[in-house]
């Protein structure tokens, strides 16, 4: 009988033990999601001269720190090359690419706080000879970047950049990968939620 009051005993012990434990959840863990996106406006340097292009980034954003999304972007410049061989002497030049995006924000609460990021992205370099012939080669850019944001508001940043665009892929009569591998300067508009506290 004694025997069986100890192993009763023991049992109850786990029982309540058990109960009283409290289960390990990831909600419970201290993360926090959210997302970001907007206009993004980017100047480089294409045959010498100013090439802008404009287009979309977007990507969700962990702990407000570290971010993955995607961008879209193309050229909005009217840049042409000479070719004495077709009418007008003239050959227009536009490009687009579009891929991943990823980066970390340093601090983020601070007013004026720095990021690191890079895209990754494939997509075209279109060359029109004249109003009769049209050429499109391809084009993948890779784009390492540091940037300085400003937080206007919780819901708003403004992000000021500097990177390198490493292109490749492109091999025409006009152009090689050296012309589209320039320094970039970008100004990125993020639309989002900045405000979660989860430090």
């Amino acid at each position: 009988m004694k025997y069986y009051s100890i192993l009763l005993a023991i049992l109850l012990a786990f029982i309540s033990n058990d109960i009283n434990a409290q289960g390990e959840y990831l909600s419970d863990a201290d993360f926090k999601m959210s997302a970001f996106g907007g206009p993004l406006v980017e100047f480089s340097v294409l045959s010498d001269e100013l090439a802008v292009s404009s287009g979309l980034s977007g990507a969700v954003l962990f702990n407000q720190a570290w971010f993955l999304g995607g961008y879209s972007i193309s050229s909005a410049s009217n840049i042409s090359t000479f070719d004495e061989n077709i009418p007008d002497n003239l050959v227009n030049v536009s490009f687009d690419h579009r891929g991943f995006w990823t980066g970390y924000f340093f601090q983020p609460k601070r007013l004026v706080h720095i990021a690191i990021g890079a895209k990754a992205g494939w997509g075209n370099v279109i060359l029109n000879e004249g109003t009769s012939n049209e050429i499109r080669d391809n084009l993948f850019a890779v784009t390492p970047q540091l940037s300085a944001n400003l937080n206007i508001a919780r819901w708003f940043r403004l992000g000021f950049g500097a990177g390198y665009r490493l292109a490749t892929g492109v091999e025409n009569q006009y152009y090689t990968d050296e012309d589209f591998t320039s320094p970039v300067g970008t100004l990125t508009f993020k639309f989002g939620w900045f405000g979660q506290e989860v430090y």
